[in-house]
């Protein structure tokens, strides 16, 4: 009747006053799953280059697009679910573990944020 059976993916949410079941279209499935695993990892990978690589301000400007805060974007990390990332922020998200990924390999700062950019290309307006 609702179209639900034993291998269907649902979203469930809370509005305040009731559960909300919706269905996740198949093709959705794989990103979204690919989204929750990014999001789940932004805070480990912004430690990691904060306190491990010493992330300066002007490197976090480079590689974000929008609000060049890091505590904002640490913040933003906590508060927000990955179903409330907007296509910017999921950039910012890949944009950093780019770069993460690319020091642990033994780039240099510069190496690593040119990768990125080259990976996932900032937009040309910044959204504020």
């Amino acid at each position: 009747m609702l179209g639900i059976g034993p291998e269907t993916v649902v979203d469930v949410s809370l509005d305040g006053n009731r559960i909300v079941v919706e269905v996740v279209p198949p093709n959705e499935v794989e990103r979204t799953r690919a989204e929750r695993e990014l999001t789940a990892d932004a805070m480990r990978v912004l430690r990691e280059l904060t306190r491990t690589y010493l992330m300066s301000d002007a490197a976090f400007a480079r590689l974000h697009y929008g609000r060049p805060r890091i505590l904002y974007y640490e913040a933003w990390i906590e508060q927000k679910g990955w179903e409330r990332s907007p296509p910017e922020q999921v950039d910012n998200m890949k944009r950093m573990r780019e770069c993460w990924r690319a020091l642990r390999a033994g780039q240099t700062w510069e190496a690593a944020i040119g990768a990125a950019l080259r990976a996932y290309p900032k937009p040309d307006a910044p959204v504020l």
